[in-house]
């Protein structure tokens, strides 16, 4: 028999026509009589960022940029891998690789067909779509099915802003096209509503906020009479302080007092997150820093609802395909703390100049700010079902879709939870084909198979625990 819950999973918090999600508590688990709790509800995510890793970075391991990923793989919460063969996503074209070829095959194994300005036809799905459909076959219970997002300024061909495909390689995410803090935070957890259906302008919106809609309903579940334990209150408590932190990240405080928390962070730069910068003479100027600062918040989001339930499966993205990306300011670096930005990085990651100090520092950058959004999904504040943190419990899956001069023969990936699936700790420079790690991926969540079938081996078995 079961013993009963007080909350459902899927409970929110009410008012005024905004529901706020709340996080895992206890009271939300179902024990059976030998008080064993349900598992954790299968979970599958990716932090993309463009551009690659260059050989020679890859070849100093730890020492170089890769260095921010050590103490994940000594805690053995993540296995990287320095040399993934992706050749199988241009088969049909051996010419050259190029970024149309290698990012839809990043995560999926199926290749891709040209359509006109090289937008891009995958072949079949990404992992989150097709592990969405194996696990949950009758379809899920969350607000929202695919979480796609990031901070980027490409978006003039679909592999630009869109990652995560479904069965006819067409955008599979709720949102074609989410980057920006402020359209994430309206998005998933909520516009402040007005009569006649209009919403708040951003001005009037910093002095309000969505908590205020939610004070009943907040009361009743941690106020006196709460049939909540002392513990879940809380972590529900904690919940609503964030959530009230990063609404004022996004819009400010409006000249109100901040309520019931301390800033951390300033609110997203102001930068144009809704622009599309087309090529290396067009491209997007924007100081490394702000970049940082508006990726950071948006992972804090990302994180956030990934915590809350609103969705099980999405990406993050750090850039576009290709990059492209104007980058200015300094940006100290290990390997130079007087590194400053001043030019986009595409043009020396394929000139076959991978010692060039933009590509150099750039790279760092990017792997800077991944760690740091993996570092968010070990948050031991709001755990998962399991009692894990949310990296553990949780695929999480990092990469790009070149390598070395557009290449694609030699390629950075790395995994991380998986609620014990796979072997964590590993930091592997084998030759692996990318369709046998992922065919390796598929075949713990009960997939026959994964990809097109290009190089496919029944028996892959690389990284099963």
């Amino acid at each position: 028999m079961n013993y009963r819950h007080v909350l459902k999973r899927r409970t929110f918090l009410q008012g005024s026509g905004i529901a706020l999600g709340l996080p895992f508590l206890d009271c939300m688990m179902e024990k059976s009589a030998f008080g064993a709790p349900t598992d954790v509800p299968t979970s599958v995510i990716s932090l993309y960022y463009g551009l690659g890793t260059p050989n020679s970075l890859l070849d100093r391991g730890l020492t170089g940029t890769l260095q921010y990923y050590k103490p994940l793989l000594d805690a053995k919460k993540l296995s990287m891998f320095t040399n993934i063969d992706m050749t199988a996503a241009y088969a049909a074209d051996p010419v050259t690789a190029q970024h149309h070829y290698g990012q839809p095959y990043l995560y999926s194994g199926f290749r891709t067909k040209l359509a006109a300005q090289f937008n891009v036809i995958p072949q079949g799905p990404t992992m989150q779509y097709a592990i969405m459909k194996q696990q949950y076959p009758t379809g899920l219970t969350t607000r929202f099915k695919i979480m796609d997002c990031g901070i980027y300024f490409r978006r003039a061909i679909n592999y630009q802003r869109e990652r995560i495909y479904d069965e006819q390689g067409k955008n599979a995410a709720d949102f074609a096209d989410l980057a920006s803090p402020v359209d994430f935070f309206d998005n998933v957890f909520g516009k402040i509503p007005m009569p006649g259906g209009a919403t708040l302008d951003p001005k009037a919106r910093a002095s309000r906020s969505i908590i205020d809609y939610l004070v009943p309903e907040y009361q009743r579940l941690t106020g006196a009479g709460s049939k909540l334990p002392a513990r879940d209150i809380a972590v529900l408590r904690n919940h609503v302080d964030r959530v009230r932190q990063l609404e004022t990240m996004v819009y400010g405080s409006g000249g109100m007092p901040s309520r019931m928390v301390t800033l951390m962070r300033p609110t997203p730069p102001a930068i144009g997150y809704k622009i599309d910068g087309p090529g290396e003479a067009a491209a997007y100027h924007v100081s490394a820093t702000d970049f940082e600062k508006a990726y950071q918040i948006m992972a804090d989001l990302f994180v956030a609802g990934l915590q809350a339930d609103y969705y099980r499966f999405g990406n993050l993205s750090f850039d576009a395909g290709g990059g492209h990306t104007y980058f200015t300011g300094a940006y100290p670096t290990p390997d130079n703390p007087n590194f400053v930005f001043n030019g986009a990085p595409h043009a020396n990651y394929h000139a076959g100049n991978a010692g060039n100090p933009l590509s150099v520092g750039h790279n760092f950058f990017v792997h800077k700010n991944v760690a740091a959004a993996l570092a968010k999904l070990d948050s031991k504040d709001f755990l998962a079902p399991n009692g894990k943190t949310f990296l553990e419990s949780t695929l999480v899956l990092v990469g790009s879709e070149v390598g070395n001069n557009h290449d694609v023969s030699r390629m950075h990936h790395a995994i991380a939870g998986g609620n014990g699936r796979f072997k964590m700790g590993l930091n592997s420079n084998d030759r692996i084909k990318a369709i046998d790690l992922y065919n390796a991926l598929g075949k713990s969540y009960g997939m026959a198979k994964v990809g097109d079938g290009f190089d496919y081996k029944a028996d892959a078995t690389v990284i099963l625990a």
